[in-house]
């Protein structure tokens, strides 16, 4: 029984692993960026310490990357109901498409907030906002074509930075967008089948330079089997991810660091696990926090229990082991858990720190037409969690804040 969506499974408990040593592996207006043409250049990206304008956010998960927040105001792209971009006002409660034309009814693609559907991913970079969506093909051969756009906060100058091949899109079926340091980074996952009829998943890591367009891949791989493709999390000049497979009952995990200054890779872990707490190949598994990987595991027996290991000295350890059985997810440097509280059927929701100690625990109260949960991220702050319902065959949307600071109920911003 497999312990994710994707069935990884993992059957031997050691590995190499090592963080110090060094290890080669294997109508929009289209503008001119105004970024330099090589990012390495500009010596503000050389460095290790944290830029709060260009490094990518690694407290939005991937997969969800469709949050982002300021002081004032709070933005989410609604991937259902077509595809638009939202904003909350924090000052004065109110929330609404981000379109800078106060005529527009946003019921077609020519509102301001439109972005289209599919994996839109959204940053707050150098001042201003940018996400991938969709926009006018400028050689007029298809109608709307993937590109990665920018705007002011308030929504207003909307641009196109950087076309996005369809070609490159078909072959790497890009899924998880991040933007860090001069670079546009995805995460890619596509069916294969070679000239055998053999089918294989291929998993690629590839960045395209803001300015040249040049691309660079960090790993791309075709595996058989059950795979789970990487997870990414950005430090400085690194760039950390891991992923797994299962292929005949035998599966590994890896943990790897590519180094944005070298163009190598290194090896935090690789190998087999044979015990029945295995990884879990699945979104929220996997940080890096003072340099300490953490990733959650999950009871091979059941399907049904998580907990949290940290690897220290090349092995898995425990780090928090809840008293009863629970599902972890893990975002933003905590732990995040829904359970059902006495016999009334109460659901609450639990935040934690990764040493399992109680940040907020709160009633969760959800729309009647509740039909998914997931979780954006956030900070020891505040938490941001997507919620999918449905009004008769029409998707809905909603965003939840839960209130860490002030200890408040969770409840809907943006809807």
């Amino acid at each position: 029984m497999a312990c994710t969506p994707g069935g990884s499974t993992i059957n031997s408990s050691e590995g190499t692993a090592g963080l110090g040593a060094s290890e080669t592996a294997g109508e929009d207006q289209i503008i001119e960026s105004d970024m330099p043409e090589d990012p390495w250049k500009e010596t503000i990206f050389d460095t290790e310490e944290y830029l709060k304008d260009y490094d990518n956010n690694n407290s939005i998960s991937g997969v969800m990357k469709a949050v982002a927040a300021t002081d004032d105001t709070v933005y989410f792209i609604k991937t259902l109901e077509g595809g638009y971009m939202y904003y909350y006002d924090r000052k004065t409660g109110q929330s609404d498409v981000l379109c800078a034309d106060p005529s527009c009814l946003h019921q077609n693609q020519e509102c301001g907030g439109y972005v289209g559907a599919g994996n839109p991913g959204l940053f707050l970079y150098d001042g201003k906002l940018y996400w991938v969506g969709s926009t006018k093909d400028p050689t007029g051969k298809n109608s709307w074509q993937r590109a990665l756009l920018r705007c002011d906060p308030d929504g207003r100058n909307r641009e196109t930075v950087m076309m996005l091949s369809r070609e490159m899109t078909y072959q790497y079926q890009p899924q998880d967008y991040y933007l860090h340091r001069g670079y546009l980074y995805f995460v890619g996952e596509a069916n294969t089948v070679d000239s055998t009829g053999e089918a294989a998943r291929l998993i690629t890591i590839k960045g395209i330079a803001l300015e040249s367009g040049e691309e660079i891949t960090i790993f791309e791989e075709k595996l058989k089997g059950r795979v789970s493709r990487p997870k990414l999390i950005f430090i400085g000049t690194r760039i950390y991810y891991s992923y797994g497979k299962t292929e005949d009952e035998s599966s590994a995990y890896h943990v790897m660091c590519y180094h944005m200054r070298t163009k190598n890779t290194e090896t935090v872990f690789s190998g087999e696990i044979k015990d029945s707490w295995q990884p879990l190949f699945a979104e929220y598994s996997f940080w890096i926090e003072d340099e300490t990987v953490y990733t959650v595991f999950c009871d091979q027996n059941t399907g049904e229990a998580t907990r949290l290991k940290k690897l220290k000295g090349g092995r898995w350890e425990d780090a928090y082991v809840p008293e009863d059985r629970a599902w972890l997810m893990m975002t933003a440097g905590m732990l995040v858990q829904r359970d059902m509280q006495g016999n009334d059927g109460r659901e609450m929701l639990s935040i934690r720190d990764l040493e399992g100690n109680l940040l907020y625990r709160e009633l969760l109260e959800l729309p009647e037409d509740f039909r998914g949960f997931s979780i954006a991220g956030g900070d020891r702050h505040e938490l941001f969690m997507p919620i999918m319902g449905e009004s008769g065959y029409n998707p809905k949307m909603y965003l939840i804040r839960a209130d860490i600071k002030n200890q408040t109920p969770p409840e809907i911003i943006i809807e």
